[in-house]
């Protein structure tokens, strides 16, 4: 066991010195391929670099597992020996551990030979950063042939130490939109502004109503959240601007939710846009679904968690997490379970995951690994 966790980490830190974006995991998938091919694991390649392997095993259920394999455009600044030697891209988000602890869960499988029961997939997915790759792989049939029966996924959270997990039942992350807001006026000199329509006036405008939205329009026990990131506009000191554009993003737990902050948003640029005179362009394209987990799935899996962790290391959240994952897509085709695996360092301050700082606890890799295992040895014969 200690030469398969070994094996594990070190195959994780050349994940993490050479992590690559989504949709270009190339080599990424070519190691995971070299691997599976020298363990006689088999396994099917789809044209985006996703990997679905298997391993069937006496009569028993069918689990799958979700590992994401995409890093982010980020310049990793940590004092890592084996910090990523990819100029602008960095596993911030712990992708790479995801793939490791899945890479050897196969491995695992494996060795106990003659004596394994049911049948455990692995979706190396691509993409979990930007498009969503797990959809493309739900569409492509990885959850078939044979239909798997549970879904389970977690992902790295340096807000709890190495040896703790986080879970919770029903809905544990959100549902999101890509918002794009532009507004149009008419331009002219700084001295004249009753002859122009100011844009960025306009603009302020609109942003303070859209804080509004949430606070005085949404019921306050339904979560719903509107961040703007990023706004551009205008070209000189003394000339009124009219162009600017906003962007930002749209999360709730509910499809019913993010359909009424749409109808609202809608509603605020046309009024806006009558009072000033300008035109408001808005955009809403709907990204991750909710991530719901289900709940009889989930009091089976808290058990198992404390009797490998102990109970002090198994924490069950109350409040769900505005963050959003693709696992989504695997939830909504099959009964699934998410969680979040501890991978924060003791006595050190741990960055957040899309932080140039982040880092892990390594004994993480250790804990997922055999957390994982042991759900699978248990679910299977359900």
């Amino acid at each position: 066991m200690n030469a398969l966790i070994d094996e594990m980490i070190a195959f994780r830190r050349i994940l993490h010195t050479y992590p690559e974006l989504s949709e270009q995991e190339i080599e990424t998938s070519r190691r995971i391929q070299e691997k599976l091919a020298e363990w006689g694991i088999e396994y099917k390649v789809y044209d985006n670099h996703g990997i679905v392997a298997w391993i069937e095993g006496k009569p028993g259920k069918v689990i799958a597992f979700r590992a994401d394999m995409d890093a982010l455009p980020i310049e990793e600044k940590t004092e890592l020996s084996y910090i990523s030697k990819n100029p602008g891209v960095m596993h911030a988000c712990g992708h790479d551990v995801h793939t490791a602890i899945h890479l050897f869960l196969l491995k695992k499988a494996k060795e106990a030979g003659e004596d394994f029961v049911g049948t455990m997939k692995v979706l190396f997915q691509p993409a979990e950063e930007t498009i969503g790759g797990a959809q493309y792989m739900v569409k492509r049939g990885a959850l078939e042939n044979p239909r798997v029966d549970y879904a389970l996924g977690l992902h790295v959270a340096p807000q709890l130490l190495a040896g703790e997990v986080g879970l919770k039942g029903n809905a544990i992350n959100a549902a999101t939109g890509d918002l794009t807001l532009r507004v149009h006026g008419v331009s002219g000199h700084g001295a004249y502004p009753h002859l122009s329509v100011d844009a960025i006036v306009v603009s302020g405008y609109l942003i303070t109503e859209i804080q509004s939205l949430i606070s005085r329009r949404l019921s306050p026990v339904i979560p719903g959240v509107i961040s703007l990131g990023s706004i551009k506009g205008g070209v000189k000191n003394n000339i009124i601007s009219n162009y600017v554009e906003i962007k930002g993003t749209v999360r709730s737990m509910e499809c019913s939710v993010m359909d009424e902050i749409e109808e609202l948003l809608k509603r605020l640029c046309q009024g806006l846009s009558l009072a000033h005179g300008a035109r408001i362009e808005m955009e809403l394209h709907r990204g991750f679904p909710a991530l719901i987990n289900d709940c009889a799935l989930h009091q089976r899996i808290i058990p198992i968690a404390k009797r490998i962790l102990g109970d002090e290391n198994v924490q069950e959240f109350e409040h769900p997490s505005m963050g959003a994952d693709d696992f989504a897509y695997l939830s909504n085709e099959v009964p699934g379970s998410y969680y979040f695996l501890g991978t924060g360092i003791k006595g050190k301050k741990n960055h957040p995951i899309h932080h140039e700082k982040f880092e892990i606890d390594e004994k993480a890799l250790e804990i997922g690994l055999k957390l994982q295992w042991n759900l699978y040895c248990e679910l299977v014969k359900l």
